[in-house]
């Protein structure tokens, strides 16, 4: 817990303890509270982060106490200062993170809810509140991020595992309802078809919107639908077309194995297309991809403009997660941030030369109002969805 706190902040410690208090209440096992070494455990605890989180906070301030605890961390949560997204998010997030196994989950839930003469099993059970637990708590947070619910896929995992173990091997005294595998695999097969005829008309896709007066989880859908069509639609036909075979080609020998009732070669076949479409998309689609939505490009050619000792500012709310990508790619640490226009201008009628990172709207907006203004436009390239440009005042 002080590792992962030094790693991720409070978080590090809140969502364990939590975890663990609500087991243990739920169990009603006050016993096991007596036989942890609380006092030195927590002494411990307290030693490793203190040992890095003092010296930092001595040598940062109350501005480095401020960004790593409260922007960071309280605002994130309470207030969303990035990445706001609605309390439901995750209810479709998640679903398709966990493709291909999610559809199994539900079967692994009632599954590890099975009467047994002894009660639910500790085991699940603890499973159980591990996955709700750090759902809740991450749906109620304002920001929302897909990789904010890392921490809960190994809990999904080993109930499906276990599922998928017990319903193979026959070994459990509570054989696995037949409903509960045969539904997942005729919605694989429904999926892989439908997944096959996205990827063919995904260019018409690309542009495609929804009424105002569209419900808003259905406008959610149709944008992130909308995003993934955007980006296949840079990579050449060809790129896809395997991946159409590979899907279709599966739901065919799904069908196949299902309706002989071999088990074990359904598992193996849904094991399979998802290991090859993996590995394909990370192999050919996302480096095609990869031009059009990574930052790394646009920073190479800003350090082959810019020469030792001239200064880069971003002009506008980028967000600090991007300003990373280009502390990273280009080198320079830390890159200038404004918001402010007078301070850009400012920034632009210094005697040296500088230049300046901007989305192009922006920098549209800026030439429009300062018409006295004359700038360089070096680069142009889009960045995932944003259209940025490199200008200069020399």
């Amino acid at each position: 817990m002080a590792l992962a706190t030094l790693a991720k902040g409070p978080v590090g410690f809140i969502l364990p303890l939590m975890v663990s208090l609500v087991y243990l209440l739920v169990q009603k096992d006050w016993k096991a509270m007596k036989r942890m070494r609380l006092l030195t455990g927590m002494a411990l605890c307290f030693v490793v982060v203190l040992s890095w989180y003092l010296p930092a906070v001595l040598k940062g301030g109350q501005h480095f106490l401020n960004e790593t605890l409260v922007h960071h961390t309280i605002d994130r949560f309470a207030k969303g200062s990035s990445h706001v997204r609605p309390i439901y998010y995750y209810l479709i997030n998640f679903p398709v993170d966990f493709l291909p196994w999610f559809l199994f989950l539900p079967g692994a839930i009632v599954y590890g809810f099975s009467e047994r003469k002894e009660g639910i099993s500790r085991g699940f059970l603890f499973l159980l509140i591990w996955f709700a637990a750090i759902f809740i708590f991450f749906s109620f947070s304002r920001g929302k991020r897909a990789i904010y619910l890392l921490p809960l896929y190994p809990a999904a995992s080993l109930m499906v595992g276990r599922f998928w173990d017990d319903s193979l091997s026959g070994s459990s005294q509570f054989p696995v309802r037949k409903i509960w595998i045969t539904l997942p695999v005729y919605l694989f097969i429904v999926l892989f078809f439908l997944m096959g005829i996205f990827l063919y008309v995904v260019p018409a896709l690309a542009n495609f919107s929804v009424d105002l007066s569209t419900p808003r989880i259905i406008k959610t859908i149709v944008k992130g639908a909308a995003s993934g069509a955007k980006y296949l639609s840079y990579v050449p036909r060809w790129s896809v077309i395997p991946f159409i075979f590979l899907l279709v080609g599966s739901g065919i020998l799904l069908s196949l194995a299902q309706g002989l009732r071999y088990k074990s070669l359904v598992f193996i076949l849904i094991v399979a297309t998802a290991g090859m479409g993996y590995f394909y998309t990370t192999r050919v689609i996302f480096p095609l991809v990869n031009p059009y939505k990574s930052a790394r490009f646009i920073s190479q050619e800003i350090v082959q403009k810019i020469k030792p000792g001239e200064k880069l500012v971003m002009y506008g709310y980028i967000g600090s997660a991007v300003t990373a990508q280009y502390n990273f790619y280009t080198g320079i640490v830390p890159i200038l941030e404004t918001e402010n226009g007078a301070e850009v201008i400012d920034f632009f009628r210094s005697k040296e030369k500088v230049f300046c990172l901007v989305e192009s709207d922006d920098y549209e907006n800026l030439v429009r109002k300062y018409t006295d203004l004359s700038l360089n436009l070096i680069i142009r390239r889009g960045v995932g969805s944003r259209d940025m440009v490199v200008v200069s005042n020399r």
